[in-house]
């Protein structure tokens, strides 16, 4: 419930307070081409492939580079 006041200090608030994190398990991808699908979609229109919960995807980040995960024996 928001409150009405003449506080001028008060004013500059944003409203809500939330933190933008967004948890929702009916998210689903296809596992293919990574496409979000709407929730009532079984298969991806695209290629066919069933769709799968979003956070069971994981990273898009590709591995680091094996240059970058050699030991250095100079330090």
């Amino acid at each position: 419930m928001a409150y009405v006041t003449n506080d001028k200090r008060k004013g500059d608030e944003l409203p809500g307070g939330g933190s933008g994190l967004e948890l929702d398990l009916e998210l689903r991808a296809c596992p293919v081409c990574r496409r979000e699908l709407h929730p009532w979609q079984l298969t991806c229109p695209d290629d066919g492939a069933a769709a799968v919960a979003r956070a069971g995807l994981g990273s898009t980040m590709p591995p680091p580079p094996a240059h970058l995960l050699a030991d250095d024996g100079d330090a």
